[in-house]
């Protein structure tokens, strides 16, 4: 979704430099997957810079501008961006579900449990851990120990 990519930036440093003369991809959403963006890097950052731009699996090429494969590449790239937005939404809601279910959203334990032997996606409290947990506490309590802001507006 981000064109903020290292590589990518990289390419079009290099591309802009005038040492790139054609840029390939597996396809159309691997460039990017915001449509306008992606339409203007094939419609005119490329073309500029002299770069013929190739999705392979799209067949598109813009060697042959009227190819009736680079006329769907806008409503190409309209669909990847709405199947990146549409994945990521699922996704979040996926992981809602199973917060409010109570089963762990990470594969790391956090400090202070453990993994049940019978149950992996049930914690147990370390009671050595727990020990060092109530102490940081207590301390926090009595005005010992200051947390970090970040951790201040934390809702645990």
């Amino acid at each position: 979704m981000t064109y903020d990519r290292p590589g990518f930036q990289a390419m079009l440093a290099e591309i802009e430099a005038g040492r790139v003369a054609i840029a390939i991809t597996k396809d159309l959403s691997r460039l990017g997957r915001n449509s306008a963006l992606t339409g203007l890097y094939t419609n005119f950052t490329f073309p500029q810079n002299g770069v013929r731009f190739i999705a392979i699996n799209d067949n598109y090429d813009t060697i042959d501008p009227n190819s009736v494969n680079n006329d769907f590449a806008g409503i190409k790239n309209w669909f990847n961006e709405f199947y990146a937005r549409d994945t990521s939404r699922k996704i979040r809601a996926v992981q809602r579900a199973k917060g409010e279910r109570g089963i762990p959203l990470t594969v790391n334990v956090p400090y202070g449990y453990v993994k049940d032997p019978e149950n992996p996606r049930h914690w147990l409290i370390d009671p050595e851990a727990a020990q060092v947990v109530r102490r940081i506490f207590q301390m926090c309590m009595e005005g010992r120990v200051r947390l970090p802001t970040s951790l201040k507006r934390t809702r645990f």
